[in-house]
């Protein structure tokens, strides 16, 4: 038998954990690893990025073949200062950019329609939002965020 689905939170905040070797076609529960400072690895299942390691730097470009990014997916990648989505990714789910200080100023494609209720909770590094289609922006989407000055809607 084989492993077909992981659960909300199924091992989150395991800090410890290094390894982790997951079937390519599976469920991913929101947060699943969310907080696994440890794993070393980014993990795509499917068309899902499930996690990008925190001591990931600098500007981080999502893989064209990512057509959904799981919740907690990049928790605590205070080191990242830029993102770059592709016109493929539609939504942004809860709890995906928790404390990603790190990152600055945001450019939202016109192809993502929902950034969903806590997508952005406490990124204290960000500034500047850039929405660039017609998004629905959720309940408290961008919650302690403190230095964000301006969101921008852009068509």
């Amino acid at each position: 038998e084989s492993l077909h689905k992981l659960g909300d939170e199924a091992f989150a905040d395991c800090s410890a954990l290094q390894i982790i070797n997951l079937p390519e076609q599976m469920e991913i529960g929101n947060g699943a690893l969310r907080g696994c400072k440890a794993l070393e690895t980014t993990i795509i299942i499917g068309s899902t990025l499930v996690l990008v390691p925190a001591s990931t730097t600098g500007e981080y470009i999502v893989p064209e073949n990512v057509t959904t990014i799981a919740g907690g997916a990049f928790t605590n990648c205070d080191k990242i200062t830029n993102i770059v989505f592709h016109d493929g990714i539609k939504e942004l789910v809860p709890h995906t950019f928790i404390g990603c200080n790190g990152i600055e100023r945001l450019d939202l494609p016109k192809t993502i329609e929902r950034v969903a209720d806590e997508a952005f909770v406490n990124c204290i590094g960000l500034r500047f939002v850039i929405v660039r289609g017609d998004t629905q922006v959720g309940d408290e989407a961008f919650s302690g965020c403190y230095n964000l000055s301006a969101i921008v809607h852009n068509k």
